[in-house]
């Protein structure tokens, strides 16, 4: 039927990594009494650790089993669900209004880019429980720290953006503490995100000595918003415990 032809198809909900892993192998083994093979546009998986590196290893470790099947080597990965350790922090006020939340979104979404991450959907979009402290919103619809990580994410992701593999870090990380996302739109501007989960450091941004910063968005205080600065040149200051967006 065509008019079905726009369905995707997908493993939806895996509450772990391994388990995808584990059915993307089955399935690759498996074929239907047609002789075809089971349809998978997506899979979808978990992830919960208050170490966002914890995260971007599983989906590396799911990106990886994928690229060994025969036939799901292109299938679309898709954190549906994760965020830090929920029994840790689910009702913890004060890890909620801290930088963490930020700093932890905006590493799992810039290396979970680079590692074929398609899609991530965050656990919880409003504090809608008493006990629920997690939210990029809180219980009257405000923003918490963790909103303005989805707000300078927004301006290297966009609908005519395509994200860059910059050369000197293909794998999306400057430094342990490090890591960055970049895109160009459609208009030809560049947009870089870096995010800083420790002290101080200075990054050098430049494309071939063509193209230097002209904007920088900062955010550090979480009681604060985010901050717009002018720039002085290639080098750029990266605050402890920071996300700074470059444009170009």
């Amino acid at each position: 039927d065509p008019g079905l032809a726009g369905i995707r198809i997908g493993l939806a909900g895996f509450a772990s990594a391994r388990a995808a892993e584990t059915m993307l192998g089955a399935f690759d083994a498996a074929t239907l009494p047609n002789g075809r093979k089971i349809p998978v546009d997506f899979v979808s998986f978990h992830g919960y650790s208050d170490d966002p590196l914890d995260i971007v290893d599983r989906i590396e470790s799911v990106a990886t089993a994928a690229r060994a099947t025969t036939h799901y080597s292109g299938v679309e990965l898709v954190l549906g669900e994760w965020g830090p350790d929920l029994q840790a922090n689910a009702g913890n006020a004060s890890y909620a209004e801290s930088i963490e939340p930020a700093l932890h979104i905006a590493t799992v979404l810039s290396l979970g880019a680079a590692a074929g991450l398609g899609r991530a959907h965050h656990a919880i979009l409003f504090d809608f429980y008493p006990v629920i402290e997690l939210g990029i919103l809180d219980d009257q619809i405000r923003p918490k720290p963790a909103h303005r990580a989805f707000e300078l994410l927004a301006e290297v992701i966009t609908g005519d953006s395509e994200r860059l593999v910059l050369t000197s870090h293909p794998d999306g990380r400057v430094s342990d503490d490090v890591s960055v996302l970049a895109s160009r739109r459609g208009d030809g501007t560049i947009h870089m995100l870096f995010t800083n989960r420790g002290s101080s450091a200075f990054v050098d941004v430049d494309f071939g000595g063509a193209r230097f910063p002209q904007t920088i968005r900062r955010f550090r205080d979480p009681a604060g918003d985010i901050e717009d600065f002018g720039t002085a040149g290639p080098r750029v200051l990266l605050p402890t415990e920071s996300l700074v967006l470059v444009t170009l």
